[in-house]
Order: C-alpha cells, then sequence, then structure tokens
C-alpha cells in the first residue's frame, strides 16, 4: 500500500478545533498484521499522551482511476468485472481491479482505459450479445453516459 504511506492527515482536538499542524498517515507492518499510525509534529507540546483526537484523512488523489456507479460493477469471490461495448458493437465482460466504494460508486484503479464504453445497466446486456448504443436522455455523472438496447 505504498500510495497510503504519504496521506496527509489533520486532527480534531476534544473540543471540536482543528490542530494546527498537519501530519502523515504511516503504514507499520508486523509480521501478518498491519497497523496506520498517524505521525503528526507536536512542537509545543498541545498534545498529551493518552489524549484523545480525531484523525481526518486530507485525501488522496488517483489521476488514473476511474469512477463507476456500483451497479455497473460486478463483484464475485474470484473478483470484479464489467460489461463493456467492444468491436462490432458486440458486449464483452471485462476484469478490472476495484479500489475503495466512495458514495455509490467503485474506484477502478486498472482493466479499463479512457474511451472504453461501460454498460451500467448490466441487467439489460449479455457477453457476446450485439448492441445498439442509443441516445441516453438520463442524468449525467460524469463523461458520455451510454444506454444499449439489444440490436434487432
Amino acid at each position: 500500500m505504498p500510495e497510503r504511506e504519504n496521506v496527509k492527515v489533520s486532527l480534531l482536538l476534544e473540543d471540536g478545533s482543528v490542530y494546527p499542524h498537519e501530519g502523515r498517515l504511516r503504514l507499520d507492518r508486523s509480521g501478518d498484521q498491519a497497523t496506520f499510525r498517524a505521525e503528526v509534529p507536536n512542537p509545543r507540546r498541545l498534545l498529551m499522551p493518552g489524549q484523545s483526537v480525531r484523525v481526518r484523512i486530507v485525501g488522496t488523489v488517483r489521476p488514473r482511476a476511474i469512477l463507476l456507479p456500483q451497479r455497473a460493477v460486478e463483484v464475485t469471490q474470484q473478483g470484479a468485472s464489467v460489461l463493456v461495448v467492444g468491436a462490432n458493437d458486440v458486449v464483452e465482460r471485462r476484469v478490472v481491479t476495484v479500489g475503495d466504494p466512495s458514495e455509490g460508486s467503485f474506484v477502478i484503479l486498472s482493466g479499463l482505459s479512457a474511451g472504453d464504453r461501460v454498460i451500467s445497466d448490466v441487467q439489460q446486456a449479455r457477453p457476446g450479445s450485439t448492441v445498439r448504443i442509443a441516445a441516453y436522455s438520463g442524468p449525467h455523472v460524469a463523461g458520455r453516459a451510454l444506454k444499449t438496447e439489444p440490436a434487432r
């Protein structure tokens, strides 16, 4: 998890105020266990041993990740996959690597490329079937949304 070892954190103190120094999230590995630890500077000794604080993760950016609605991703014991419209408008299953869920969506870390046409209504399509791309009139979450219909 190297991308998580340099995540910025801020602290919320018991009184609800924000601690004035930002810290980093560190990963400590010991055998089969892993522990996350927030390391924060304490130059004025405002933090005391045993003091309760809340740790807020400031955020990370994954520039090459793709966000898909959860309904478009099939997750089984074998892994995750999505249906895409491939060459000649034929539906194919694509294995993907799924990251953290985020507000009804999955972060797709690998397995898709920009421009891939992902089918979000998987009940309407089956791998190997031919589909026709129809105009989509619903809300657009990000980019261009696709609606598929069985080819006639």
